[in-house]
């Protein structure tokens, strides 16, 4: 249960994150989720 919490929680950040900071590197922003979606995967 804590996973899913943990990984809807840095869903929610990443959405936010992403609608204030429009203007940042896309391509940045693309290798840090596969980066956190690789960790949080194994956990699933």
């Amino acid at each position: 249960m804590n996973k899913i919490i943990t990984i809807l929680s840095f869903l929610t950040f990443l959405f936010c994150f992403s609608q204030n900071s429009e203007e940042l590197n896309k391509k940045g922003i693309e290798l840090l989720i596969q980066k956190k979606y690789e960790q949080a995967i194994p956990l699933l």
